[in-house]
This record gives C-alpha cells, sequence and structure tokens, in this order.
C-alpha cells in the first residue's frame, strides 16, 4: 500500500469504480489466510486469475499475486514463475520497470526447463521492458528467445507476440538487422 495518504487518495480517485487501496489490502490479507490454512489453492487462484484477467481491476489481480507471494511457503514452486510472470507485467504496466526486471529474472530462474511456454512468455516479458528501458541488445536477445521457445512448442500466439515486440524494438533502436 501507498504511505503518503495523497498519493494513495489520487490513485483510489482514479480507480474508484474498481476498488480502495484499503480493499485491496484486506483482499490480500483474506487470501493469504485462506492459502495458509489450506481452504484456498493457489494453483487454483491463479487460474482463475488468468481466465478473468479482463474482468478484473488491477488491485484485485494486484491482491491474489500480494497474497499468494505472502504465503509462499505454503504455495507449490511450481505456482511461482506464473506469480512472477503476473507480477512483472503489473510493474511494467505501471512503468516500474526495476522492480518488473528483478521479478522476471526470478521468474525465469526458478521456471522448470520443461515449460517452454512459460519460459518464452518471461523471455518475452524480460525483451518487453528491457525495450522499455531503452537497452536494446538484452531487449533483443530475449525476444529472440522467446520466439525460439515458441517455435519449438509450436505456441503460435508467443511467436506472434515476441515477433510482433521485436519488429517494434528494432524500429526504435538503432540496431541494424544483418
Amino acid at each position: 500500500s501507498l504511505a503518503d495518504p495523497g498519493q494513495k487518495a489520487e490513485y483510489q480517485s482514479h480507480f474508484s469504480t474498481w476498488i480502495s487501496l484499503d480493499e485491496a489490502d484486506q483482499l490480500a490479507k483474506h487470501l493469504r489466510h485462506q492459502i495458509e490454512d489450506g481452504s484456498c489453492d493457489p494453483e487454483i487462484l491463479l487460474r482463475a486469475l488468468n481466465a478473468n484477467l479482463h474482468l478484473l481491476p488491477a488491485y484485485r489481480i494486484n491482491a491474489a499475486i500480494d497474497a499468494i507471494e505472502a504465503a509462499q511457503r505454503n504455495v507449490p514452486l511450481k505456482v511461482m514463475p506464473e506469480v512472477c510472470f503476473r507480477r512483472a507485467e503489473l510493474l511494467t504496466h505501471q512503468h516500474r520497470y526495476a522492480e518488473a526486471l528483478s521479478i522476471a529474472q526470478k521468474g525465469l530462474t526458478v521456471c522448470p526447463n520443461d515449460n517452454l511456454n512459460l519460459m518464452a512468455v518471461l523471455e518475452s516479458t524480460l525483451g518487453e521492458i528491457f525495450a522499455s528501458l531503452h537497452d536494446w541488445e538484452p531487449a533483443l536477445e530475449h525476444l529472440n528467445r522467446s520466439a525460439s521457445l515458441a517455435v519449438a512448442t509450436g505456441n503460435r500466439e508467443i511467436l506472434i507476440s515476441a515477433s510482433s515486440r521485436k519488429i517494434s524494438a528494432l524500429a526504435n533502436s538503432d540496431h541494424v538487422v544483418e
């Protein structure tokens, strides 16, 4: 939550139709307790988030991710790479690139080597973050890896996303295509 009451009020006024910061904090605490006492399965919570991202306000998504991270000792390790992806995605949308970069890198580190789709998504996310920071070389490296992983898995959606991000990064950089 935000420490500065003025900043908190400003954010709440912009998102008041969604959920207040206090309500988001309460939701995070409630979900964390449910995860810890076993009445909420973090994998099911994450699947529900993923299935309804377009319907949920950012604060609610953030609250659920906060709860999963806070209850980490009760969360299977296999869930954490996707939690990192969602968190990095939220931070990127908030232009908090340094934090997003750290979280996405952590997600890639803990991602199982056999989950090529999630690795491709994390690589693409890292590419997008580096591009947002105008750091073109690592952006292109991550986007290339993402596209390669997408080709290996046959996942056209990830391939198209990585390729379009790569084209955008190339258009904005001084990088010469050989």
